[in-house]
């Protein structure tokens, strides 16, 4: 079966530039980025399968899935620019893998690494150490439990060490709240299965990446090892920033978007 997205929104005219969220988030969640609709862009913001407020449980959710999803967008619009934040990216990088990158002018990764789950050969997954197995445990408490998940989740989106305000990360759990578990937690453990390593490097599209320096969910050595793959200039750190950028410094974010789209 084909998902598709239960929300599609878009605003501007021009190059079609692709906003794909998180896990557990929704279109919702580019709401800083909107600004660039005035600068010759077209954006193109979906609820993903399985998010945001009209989406419905589906507890056989995989990253495979979103990736047909966007297929079915990028049918309608090729040349499009794809900015993948979070899990986003693993959309983006998903859909390449499989169908080539014939439609797609330019990707923009948001604070993401390619291979979440931590290995003995890989410690630049998530920070709190998680391996795959650990990520399939977390995925059964999210399943069961999952209105105990979204104060903590909606925290790591804001820089380390800094103060959360108050009035976003109220919207922001109340967003996160309204999630399916049981859909939440088949995507992460499809999140756990996932190595794109493999990718970085030799993509038939320019890849730009965009880092927090206060990411609470990735250290920085990502950066280093994005820099060591990928020609100079291709990655930015911002140093205040946490694992939501384009909330942190949209001015920053949107400014690499639009080099990536040509403006």
């Amino acid at each position: 079966m084909r998902r598709t997205c239960p929300r599609i929104r878009a605003f501007g005219e021009g190059r079609p530039v692709l906003l794909l969220h998180g896990w557990a988030a929704s279109g919702d969640f580019f709401e800083p980025l909107h600004g660039l609709a005035r600068h010759g862009l077209r954006l193109v913001i979906p609820d993903l399968p399985g998010h945001g407020p009209l989406a419905a449980s589906d507890a056989e959710l995989t990253i495979a899935d979103l990736s047909e999803a966007l297929s079915g967008l990028l049918d309608t619009m090729p040349g499009a620019v794809l900015v993948g934040w979070s899990m986003g990216a693993s959309v983006a990088l998903d859909y390449i893998a499989r169908h080539g990158a014939a439609r797609v002018a330019a990707l923009v990764i948001l604070d993401m690494t390619p291979k979440v789950a931590n290995a003995p050969d890989w410690d630049l997954g998530l920070s709190n150490g998680h391996r795959a197995e650990d990520m399939r445990r977390v995925s059964l408490a999210l399943g069961e439990t999952w209105r105990k998940f979204p104060p903590s989740i909606a925290r790591s989106l804001f820089p380390l060490g800094g103060r959360a305000d108050a009035a976003r990360l109220a919207r922001f759990e109340a967003a996160l709240a309204a999630n399916d578990g049981p859909t939440m937690a088949a995507l992460w453990r499809s999140l756990a299965g996932l190595d794109q390593r493999a990718l970085i490097g030799g993509l038939p599209v320019p890849l730009q990446l965009v880092l927090g320096g206060r990411s609470a969910l990735y250290g920085p050595a990502l950066a280093r090892w994005y820099r060591d793959r990928l020609p100079a200039g291709h990655v930015r750190v911002l140093d205040d920033a946490g694992h939501a950028p384009h909330w942190d410094d949209p001015d920053a974010v949107g400014a690499v978007i639009r080099a990536a789209a040509g403006g």
